[in-house]
């Protein structure tokens, strides 16, 4: 199978593969992975907000790679499906069906447990317009996958999963044309924004039987871990640990996804803010679970070693993020290897990755400059 890496929308050319799914906000699929790219189909995805894509690397073949979903397209899709309709629910000030949010949460959490060593190498790739319903959704998964590590038996998983997929119902009731401003807020609208906490709470409190899970952690979720976050200004321990949970899954996909006023981050950079924040806006403990998942270098991405040579993620390990198995495809002078071959940086410790590269370009890493 070829490599594959994730290329802006502008930079994509005719004849280029698709190497992960695209949907719209609702569940219905843009294009299929593997399905060859027309100017049409490239002219559709930019008018319908797709800033990237997840396009194959036809010149480097023969790389064994395999990429794990989390959990399925179509469990994903339904679940989008029915975020999309209990929001549009909640706006017009009916209530909405708990069981279709504990069906969903249950496929979910089965689907992870089945999976468990898998980790996130790839992010969704959603219509930046339609950001909010997918939100949702990988905000769920990424605290699941934190809960497992942490050692949540199945019953509480679901609670987590419950509270996590509902904490930004609030955010219905915030004018769309606040949350997708493209500039900067103002004072009053950054205020209308941080009321979907309470909206959010207030909602749940009224409107849902699934216990008093979602209904905090909505209130809760933008709580600091030193205290200085909001609505209440809790501090540590204080903050519910489901929050303390979903508060990382939260920045961590809204980083790594495309907005209507920045492109997203990569995800070594995403990895690289969550950490430096650990201590202040994060629980030490939590963050270290939820980074155990993460891939900072997906499976594909071409990355430059200390040794000088350019190689291609071919597999991460659980735990191992930043030290995956690479196959070295250039040497340091930058000439194409006859044989590639392999090297776990997990047992090879003078070796590390030194930068992601993009285009044969090494990217600029977060906080240079």
């Amino acid at each position: 199978m070829a490599a594959l890496h994730l290329v802006a929308i502008e930079k994509v050319q005719p004849g280029m593969r698709v190497a992960q799914p695209v949907f719209d906000s609702n569940g219905n699929l843009l294009i299929q992975q593997g399905v060859a790219l027309t100017e049409r189909y490239i002219t559709r995805l930019a008018w319908r907000g797709i800033t990237s894509l997840y396009v194959y690397n036809e010149g480097i073949s023969n790389l064994n790679l395999k990429v794990d979903d989390v959990i399925r397209v179509e469990t994903r899709l339904r679940a989008i499906r029915t975020v999309k309709k209990l929001m549009s629910q909640v706006s017009v000030g009916e209530c909405f069906s708990d069981q279709e949010v504990k069906e969903i949460i249950e496929n979910i959490v089965d689907e992870i447990l089945h999976h468990e060593d898998v980790v996130v190498n790839l992010s969704d790739i959603r219509a930046k317009q339609d950001y909010h319903f997918g939100h949702s959704v990988g905000v769920c998964v990424l605290s699941l996958l934190a809960g497992v590590i942490l050692g949540f038996d199945r019953e509480r998983l679901k609670r987590l999963g419950e509270a996590a997929i509902l904490h930004d119902l609030g955010k219905v009731f915030v004018p769309s044309e606040i949350l997708e401003k493209p500039g900067p807020l103002s004072s009053a609208e950054m205020a209308e924004v941080r009321r979907h906490t309470w909206l959010g709470f207030r909602a749940l409190y009224q409107c849902s039987t699934l216990g008093p899970d979602p209904a905090q952690v909505a209130l809760t979720h933008h709580e600091r871990y030193d205290g200085k976050g909001y609505p209440l200004g809790l501090a540590g321990d204080e903050i519910p640990e489901f929050a303390r949970i979903v508060a990382l899954a939260d920045v961590f996909d809204a980083l790594v996804t495309d907005r209507v006023y920045r492109r997203h981050y990569l995800p070594y950079e995403a990895v690289e803010i969550l950490t430096a924040e650990t201590g202040t806006h994060y629980d030490p403990k939590i963050a270290r679970a939820f980074l155990y998942n993460i891939a900072p270098y997906p499976v594909g991405s071409h990355v430059s070693l200390n040794t000088g040579e350019l190689g291609v993620v071919t597999k991460v390990c659980r735990g191992w993020g930043v030290r995956p198995i690479v196959t070295v495809i250039r040497d340091a002078e930058g000439r194409p290897l006859r044989d590639p071959y392999q090297i776990d940086l997990r047992f090879a410790p003078t070796v590390f990755i030194v930068d992601l590269v993009q285009d044969q370009v090494p990217v600029r890493r977060a906080g240079a400059g």
